[in-house]
């Protein structure tokens, strides 16, 4: 194949990986969604979490436990509110035997509460508890007051009641249609792979389900796109490990409605078998299901589109079919190793294709599923050995096999370095390969202190380890002795990952470098936190002339006052001029309080209360001059 191809092939692949769900609910999740509803039905605290145990259970398709017990209890709730009514009569008729009798003037209470100044929740409510209870209702008058409704509130949750509503009346649905549209766009877009509405499953599911179900009445499709369905069962299939009874109920209802409707089906196809081939498991087993994990009617041939190595985009795989199960009609093998794909990461696309073209069926192209290729490894020419460390002497090594530890006990000194060369090869292709992780760890015999170095390859991929005992003495803490030596490689790709003990070495280091051990457990000495000292204050002759220049400017204007004379013939006689005039003395009182003691916030306190009383009375003062003046002139 040339480079040409090669990139053609690329690029078609790329394109043709559309959006998919990528998981359903399993068995497990269906027992513990099981277990949620039987409890909340057993327990009976309310009309709410009857109803949503009822009808949950009645989705799962077990037999509800003690259902008589549980419809003497709806029985005896029943009462006039149209709310608790619904709640009531809807888990009554999920019950199998379950009569519920209701007063004639309820019923038509509940059948007068449909009126053009009702809300839509009322309508909902009132309609819905009318049907379960068998009774008729008048289809265009709920049709007018629901529209009329919607006029007044048509946020998300009541386009959501309106569509289920609107899918209980006969005749003209036109309205409540077009309003699909208007609903979905609303919709939150994450990660490109969900839509979700604010206020999680419970109002994405009663969306959802609302709109497919008035669609269905009408046999009109939804203005939801392929691709808009399938983002919205990809939010509510990935929160199936939700802990809540209303939530849970939501969520089984929605990936219920997904694979009973008669508009859009998707189809999950996820991986049935270990992600991880080897020669002993080379065959890769993919399921093809529903959301609720059920099998497609459907008769399908899988297909796997290609193969694509992620570390050099190398495609292995191309329109390769799996081979059905004979077992199970919703599992496919590939023999994935036939085409020796090597060891690594794999993007593989999968594709199933219906023997007869189904419109409905959405997601099953393009499926997108991450898979590995291991491989087993050896490693070779192994050389282990000790040599000078200025290697003014030729290196003696000694050659091990694989798995074998060496017979004879490694002496090294300060002066003397360990030494050991080896390469790890790919058993399958019997080349050099490089390992995620290989390490040479060195374990003291008698206190079990170990230290771990890295072993790096060489651009030949060739390992190598080259330790100098005396550099390394800190990290020893020049402890002597018997080291137990240990090669441990592993990798991703790789199913035979080891830890070989390789040989016994004697380590010695100088006892002066000898560090005493420390005792965790001593007491440690205490932290004195030293605050920065004063900046040094002037001296006394220096403040005091400073202090005397400050007021020599008062001085000078007492001796003109003395001198000139004061003219204070028309200053007001009130008790606003005099008040600002104290102000005006307090706020110098006040400024020679800050200089002699007061900090600047209790300095601001006063100031603040000072400041309003001479600015109150300064504008009186001044504002009965201004009216003396003008009646003079």
């Amino acid at each position: 194949m040339s480079l040409f191809q090669i990139f053609v092939l690329l690029f078609l692949v790329g394109t043709c990986v559309t959006l998919t769900p990528s998981t359903f609910l399993s068995t497990e999740d269906f027992k513990r969604l099981e277990t949620l509803f039987e409890g909340h039905l057993s327990a009976k605290k309310d009309v709410q979490s009857v109803y949503y145990g009822a009808l949950g259970s009645k989705l799962i398709g077990k037999p509800i436990p003690h259902a008589q017990e549980v419809c003497r209890y709806l029985k005896s709730q029943v009462d006039t509110d149209a709310t608790n009514l619904f709640f009531v009569a809807k888990a009554a008729a999920a019950l199998p035997g379950c009569k519920l009798t209701v007063p004639a003037d309820t019923v038509q209470a509940l059948q007068r509460s449909v009126g053009d100044k009702a809300q839509v929740s009322d309508l909902y409510h009132a309609v819905g508890a009318l049907r379960a209870l068998s009774e008729k209702i008048n289809s265009k008058a709920v049709s007018q007051a629901l529209q009329a409704a919607l006029k007044k509130d048509d946020g998300v949750l009541n386009l959501g009641y309106a569509f289920h509503l609107a899918s209980e009346l006969d005749g003209e649905l036109a309205p409540f249609l077009d309003r699909i549209e208007d609903a979905v766009v609303q919709a939150d877009e994450v990660d490109q792979k969900y839509l979700q509405y604010e206020g999680g499953v419970g109002i994405t599911s009663t969306i959802v389900t609302g709109a497919y179900r008035l669609a269905e009445k009408a046999n009109k499709r939804p203005a939801i796109t392929d691709e808009q369905a399938i983002k919205f069962a990809n939010y509510l299939v990935n929160r199936k490990s939700i802990q809540s009874l209303k939530g849970a109920y939501h969520l089984l209802n929605g990936l219920t409605m997904f694979c009973s409707n008669k508009f859009h089906l998707p189809v999950v196809m996820s991986l049935a078998s270990p992600a991880a081939l080897s020669s002993a498991r080379p065959r890769l087993a993919v399921q093809v299901t529903d959301l609720l994990g059920r099998p497609l009617t459907h008769d399908l041939t899988l297909l796997a589109d290609s193969a694509t190595r992620l570390q050099d985009d190398a495609v292995v795989i191309s329109k390769s079919p799996f081979a059905p199960s004979k077992a199970d009609k919703s599992l496919f093998e590939l023999d994935m190793l036939a085409s020796t794909p090597g060891r690594g990461f794999y993007r593989l696309v999968v594709s199933a294709r219906p023997s007869k073209p189904d419109a409905r069926l959405i997601g099953h192209t393009g499926a997108e599923l991450r898979v590995k290729v291991l491989t087993q490894m050896t490693v070779d020419a192994v050389e282990l050995g000790v040599v000078d460390a200025d290697q003014t002497t030729a290196p003696r090594t000694n050659r091990l096999v694989q798995h074998s530890k060496l017979g004879s006990v490694l002496e090294a000194d300060t002066h003397q370095k360990l030494l050991l060369k080896f390469t790890i090869l790919d058993k399958q292709t019997k080349k050099p390969m490089r390992c995620h992780q290989a390490f040479v760890r060195l374990a003291h015999k008698e206190t079990g202190d170990e230290v771990v170095f890295v072993a790096e390859p060489d651009a030949s991929l060739v390992y190598k380890f080259d330790m100098e005992v005396g550099a390394q003495t800190k990290k020893f803490a020049a402890r002597s002795g018997a080291y137990e030596m240990q090669l441990i490689v592993g990798d991703p790709v790789v199913d035979n990952a080891f830890s070989w003990t390789m040989a016994d070495v004697v380590l010695q280091f100088a006892e002066a470098a000898r560090a005493r051990p420390a005792d965790l457990y001593q007491p440690k000495p205490a932290i004195r936190h030293e605050f920065r000292a004063p900046e040094p204050r002037p001296s006394a002759v220096i403040s005091t002339v400073f202090t005397a220049l400050v007021a020599v400017p008062l001085l000078v204007m007492l001796l003109l006052w003395a001198r000139i004379g004061i003219n204070v013939s028309h200053f007001p006689i009130s008790l606003s001029a005099v008040g600002f005039l104290a102000g005006i003395g307090g706020i110098f009182a006040l400024y020679y309080c800050f200089w002699l003691q007061l900090n600047m916030f209790a300095t601001v306190k006063y100031l603040f209360g000072l400041g309003v009383v001479t600015f109150l009375c300064g504008h009186d003062a001044l504002a009965r001059l201004a009216a003396q003046r003008k009646q003079k002139v």
